[in-house]
């Protein structure tokens, strides 16, 4: 082979010497072709090679190519699963918080009837209650009046008994006895 390419570059560093188209330079090309053995021994090396790298190249890149793929396509599965698993999630906290906005404003409403209601029977037991004091208070008056009016009567029942004692034993004239009942009727409310 070391002559072949030597011989080549002696055809070369010669055929740029000689002018062209001199009838040495076919000869030198035929020369250059290589036998059919050298080109039947190169294609099997070739081959060899060929079957070297893709047993212990290109099958090993392809499986990793493979492997990566997958795990790419796994990544892109699960985030697309995380992503609607989020999506579902955050549905559900909203139609929690809703249900809970719902719960507040119905508790809402209830305590604010409750509020009536409770505010509602004080106002009526208020009232029950002064209309209760205020009978009471009438009731206590009229008492006090008619034990006012009960000592008043006894009273003048007592100074009646009293005047026609005195006009009894003095015998008076109706005219003085009137004069003595108006003399104590006047100091009793002075």
């Amino acid at each position: 082979m070391l002559d072949k390419i030597t011989n080549f570059a002696s055809i070369v560093t010669r055929g740029s010497q000689e002018k062209p188209g001199a009838p040495g330079l076919a000869e030198k090309l035929d020369q250059l072709m290589p036998s059919v053995y050298i080109l039947v021994a190169t294609l099997g090396a070739l081959l060899v090679l060929l079957i070297i790298l893709t047993k212990f190249l290109y099958n090993p890149v392809k499986k990793m190519v493979q492997r990566r793929k997958e795990f790419i396509q796994k990544n892109i599965d699960e985030s697309i699963n995380a992503k609607k698993n989020a999506f579902d999630l955050e549905n559900e906290a909203r139609m929690k918080l809703q249900e809970s906005k719902n719960i507040r404003e119905d508790l809402i409403a209830k305590a604010k009837i409750e509020a009536e209601a409770i505010k509602h029977q004080y106002i009526e037991q208020g009232k029950y209650e002064a209309e209760r004091i205020i009978k009471e208070a009438k009731d206590d008056i009229k008492n006090k009046k008619l034990s006012l009016e009960k000592d008043a009567y006894n009273e003048i029942v007592s100074v009646a008994i009293d005047v026609s004692e005195k006009i009894i034993r003095e015998k008076i004239s109706e005219k003085e006895a009137k004069k003595y009942l108006e003399e104590y009727l006047g100091k009793n409310n002075v």
